[in-house]
């Protein structure tokens, strides 16, 4: 009885409810929206080889300290940030650090990230927002050289790889933690359960 009573809480979130205080919490969700999404179009619009650099390096150790959060915590917060890290470092390794690019030694595609919807929309967000800031070369057809305060396409595709990775992480956490929520109740930690 005392094992469902420690578990029940962790359903009650799951429950839609109307209450003030979730009001004002989706209030600041949308209000922190609209910065954030600012600041994402910043970084990929000064996408630089630096930029790009210090972007990967980030996420890279944002996966590595959600991996040890995730092995020092329990509970929610381990669910949590166990799902990030997993499906940060799968995103990770096959888009931005490209290691199954090519099969072993017959030249075909093991992974094409090429085909993937985020590389598309990377493609037509470069095509669509930054290639008419870009300044066509004299003498060149269909050449373009990249101006100034323009960020070149490999610059702009790490920057926006980085950002996905940390998007898709997100989203595993979440999964992560219902899953979790929706599980088998589990005994309190330190419990013997009913051993002795």
């Amino acid at each position: 009885m005392a094992e469902q009573a420690a578990n029940r809480p962790r359903l009650a979130w799951l429950k839609p409810r109307f209450t003030i205080r979730g009001l004002l919490w989706m209030t600041a969700l949308v209000a922190a929206l609209f910065p954030a999404s600012w600041f994402v179009w910043f970084l990929l619009l000064n996408a630089s080889t630096a930029w790009g650099t210090h972007a990967v390096l980030a996420t890279a150790v944002l996966l590595a300290i959600a991996a040890a959060v995730a092995l020092s915590r329990d509970g929610a917060t381990r669910a949590f940030w166990s799902g990030f890290a997993a499906v940060g470092f799968v995103y990770f390794l096959l888009v931005v650090c490209n290691i199954a690019a090519h099969g072993g030694g017959g030249g075909g595609y093991v992974f094409d990230r090429e085909k993937l919807v985020t590389e598309q929309w990377n493609q037509w967000v470069y095509r669509e927002y930054v290639m008419p800031k870009l300044m066509p070369m004299p003498g060149m057809r269909g050449g373009y050289n990249v101006g100034p305060g323009s960020p070149a396409w490999e610059d702009f595709e790490q920057v926006a790889d980085s950002l996905w990775t940390l998007l898709f992480a997100c989203g595993g956490g979440l999964v992560s933690l219902v899953i979790w929520t929706t599980g088998p109740p589990r005994p309190a930690r330190g419990a013997d359960n009913g051993q002795s």
